[in-house]
């Protein structure tokens, strides 16, 4: 799925009715820092679970 598919079912699965940009942000610089140790792989249009 794309980077803004994963932020928008995250925000569903916590119940979350509003995608502001502090959401969007902090999502973001959490699906990086899951980039970075591995856990997730691909790009922005297609992330895959490492």
């Amino acid at each position: 799925m794309s980077e803004d598919e994963l932020i928008r079912q995250a925000c569903e699965f916590f119940g979350w009715r509003r995608l502001g940009s502090d959401i969007r942000d902090a999502l973001a610089d959490d699906i990086t820092e899951l980039h970075e140790r591995g856990t997730l792989t691909g790009g922005p249009d297609r992330i895959n679970a490492g």
